[in-house]
């Protein structure tokens, strides 16, 4: 082996551990943030304000932990937001494309209300 191969093998080997710490880092953050926002918005109605902070959390987040914890908060916060009379139709409708992004499954998608 040349010495260029074993100076990239020794790179590899270094900065992998590291990814892997920074990947675990993200999630427990994700999860935790996913948590706050899931507890938060299952006993106050959602202003058009929260739901956008929350639809644009949701949108930075790369995964879901794969528990059935989150992805029943991930649902919590969707209805919550759904239900709220204060919530335009778009954020609904942006805050269900970011969950089905995640494949979330089991929401039902925004309807307009007839007149």
């Amino acid at each position: 082996m040349t010495v260029r191969k074993l100076i990239i093998i020794g790179i590899v080997l270094l900065t992998f551990p590291v990814s892997i710490w920074f990947v675990i880092a993200f999630q427990i953050y994700w999860a935790i943030g996913i948590n706050r926002w899931g507890k938060h918005l299952e006993y106050n109605t959602p202003s058009q304000q929260e739901a956008e902070e929350v639809t644009a959390y949701l949108r930075k987040v790369w995964y879901i932990p794969n528990h059935p914890k989150y992805w029943g908060r991930c649902k919590n916060i969707y209805y919550s937001v759904l239900h709220s009379s204060q919530v335009n139709i778009e954020t609904k409708e942006k805050l269900y494309k970011v969950l089905k992004n995640h494949k979330v499954y089991g929401l039902n998608p925004p309807r307009h209300k007839a007149l």
